[in-house]
Order: structure tokens, then sequence, then C-alpha cells
């Protein structure tokens, strides 16, 4: 088994991105999610 990583997904907020974070996150690594919209361990970015 690997060590649990922070990985940044860009796109986390779509139909793909959400699945890969959850997917990720139930593996045990801490996903922070870049994103348009603002929410819980996101990064926002652009206007």
């Amino acid at each position: 088994m690997t060590r649990p990583m922070k990985i940044l997904v860009s796109g986390a907020t779509g139909f793909i991105g959400s699945a890969v974070a959850a997917h990720l996150e139930s593996l045990g690594h801490t996903v922070v999610r870049l994103s348009r919209r603002a929410g819980e361990n996101t990064v926002v970015w652009g206007a």
C-alpha cells in the first residue's frame, strides 16, 4: 500500500472529477479541489 498523499484535482466538482476525488479519498488520500465555485476543501480560481 502506498502512503497517503495530498492531491489537487482540477474539475473536481464535475461529473468525472467528483468520482475521481471520492475514489482518492476512499483510498486515504487528502484531496484539494480546484473550482470556480467556493466549497469545503476547495481552492477557488477565476472570477
